[in-house]
């Protein structure tokens, strides 16, 4: 990893780290939101953000119930 200083003198350090963009984990995070996408919101209407949040996280919730790795 690289440490560089950051521009306009602002007092702190840029760390840059390099995060490829065909890696297989980013497959997974895109299929992960490609499901929650397809099972739980498409073609919903929410009233608030907080509706949404909430389909959401009874998402993640069903899936956290019989877990399956990744591979």
């Amino acid at each position: 990893m690289r440490v560089f200083q950051c521009p306009r003198n602002i007092g702190f350090q840029c760390f840059i780290d390099f995060t490829p963009t065909h890696g297989s984990w980013l497959n997974m995070v895109e299929g992960f939101f490609s499901k929650l996408t397809k099972q739980m919101l498409n073609g919903i209407r929410v009233a608030s953000k907080d509706e949404l949040r909430e389909r959401i996280y009874r998402y993640f919730d069903e899936v956290n119930e019989v877990p399956v790795p990744y591979h």
